[in-house]
């Protein structure tokens, strides 16, 4: 019988997975296998905690892209641990008390050992890639067009294929008349708003730094001055998937998806120059993701706060990790409008005896109960 020893021996095995997925034969294997070794339960219920975090994503992601998330992490924590500067990050880890294996769990990257955050590190320091420089290495088949604000509101640009740029001042963007080839490609320098058509079949790519962003169709703002120290690429709708410019590549997908940092609704991940690394986190302040749908008034009449949890983790399309076995016995009151999403989180806390933390573009919710 295969042995399982380590979070990945779970993660990297199939019938785990058909186990999660609901196949009953895996179930029975698992059932069973649970009553033989209850000194690795943790263990267990860590893997399948992090499992369900990225399939609960409410934009929803395939199988196929939740296993490449899955061996994605587990190869970084793999190459991580194998250097001095893991070994030395563990140690301050282990100092950390969490206060239920649900919240280890929703901390992805915590619980294989790379701390808080999802980080991609280098391990050679590059010089800083400008925007003149990119456009230098374009490889485009038709000269570039470039648009340049120097006025001090944002000036909105329609390109041929149909998306949307709203650039902010001080910007500028480099695009054709007209994309051919198998990409939309542009380059930034500054900040823009993107809305971008949707074409599966040619997916849009804009280099800002030392970023590639590459998504399918969506809305999301970028902010790459090449003074700046970071970049800043944040998602308001759709999925968007943000790589260094080190790990993309052009070819098939399998070549270079699991080396990006995929983003979903009122997230965004943040490129230090200097360290060469991403992470990823919510934005400031998040924002409904369908507010013509009636989800910016919500009224509670003493209804169990996991009804609560759910109406604002489909409202803000976030994902909000928490015990529902703990939280469904806290009844609420309560009826929200114009309040932000962290306000609503405060009062919902207070009221049933919670606390809540952002870990990796997530909302974790920690609570002894309400019996």
């Amino acid at each position: 019988m295969k042995q399982y020893q380590k979070i990945e021996d779970f993660l990297l095995d199939d019938s785990f997975h058909a186990w999660i997925e609901g196949d009953q034969e895996a179930a029975v294997f698992w059932q069973n296998w649970r009553k033989h070794h209850p000194d690795q339960e943790e263990m267990l219920n860590q893997a399948k905690a992090l499992v369900y975090t990225l399939k609960r994503q409410p934009d929803p992601i395939s199988d196929g892209e939740m296993r490449q998330e899955v061996t994605r992490l587990v190869q970084e924590a793999r190459r991580r641990k194998s250097t001095a500067e893991a070994e030395a990050v563990a140690e301050r880890r282990i100092e950390i008390r969490w206060s239920s294996w649900l919240t280890v769990a929703a901390s992805i990257l915590l619980v294989l050992g790379l701390g808080l955050g999802w980080r991609y590190y280098q391990t050679a320091q590059s010089p800083a890639v400008s925007y003149h420089q990119l456009k230098a290495k374009a490889k485009a088949p038709v000269a570039l067009l470039e648009k340049v604000n120097h006025s001090a509101q944002p000036q909105t640009l329609l390109l041929a294929d149909g998306s949307a740029i709203r650039l902010e001042k001080n910007s500028r963007i480099s695009y054709p008349a007209k994309f051919s080839g198998d990409f939309r490609e542009v380059y930034l320098s500054g900040e823009a708003f993107f809305e971008v058509a949707p074409n599966p079949r040619k997916p849009f790519l804009i280099y800002a730094n030392e970023t590639v962003t590459k998504v399918l169709g969506t809305s999301f703002r970028i902010r790459a001055f090449d003074n700046d120290t970071q970049v800043e690429v944040a998602v308001r709708t759709g999925k968007v998937s943000v790589y260094t410019q080190k790990t993309f590549r052009k070819g098939p997908v399998a070549d270079h998806e699991g080396t990006g940092v995929l983003l979903i609704p009122n997230q965004e991940v943040v490129y230090n120059r200097k360290t060469e690394s991403l992470q990823k986190s919510l934005v400031k302040i998040p924002e409904l993701v369908a507010p013509k749908t009636g989800e910016a008034l919500m009224t509670f009449d003493d209804q169990p706060v996991t009804d609560v949890l759910q109406r604002l983790e489909k409202a803000y399309g976030i994902d909000i990790v928490y015990d529902e076995e703990l939280l469904r016995h806290c009844p609420i009151t309560a009826e929200f409008m114009d309040e932000t999403l962290y306000q609503k989180l405060r009062f919902i806390c207070q009221a049933v005896g919670a606390s809540y933390e952002v870990l990796d573009g997530q909302i974790v919710i920690s609570s002894s109960g309400c019996r």
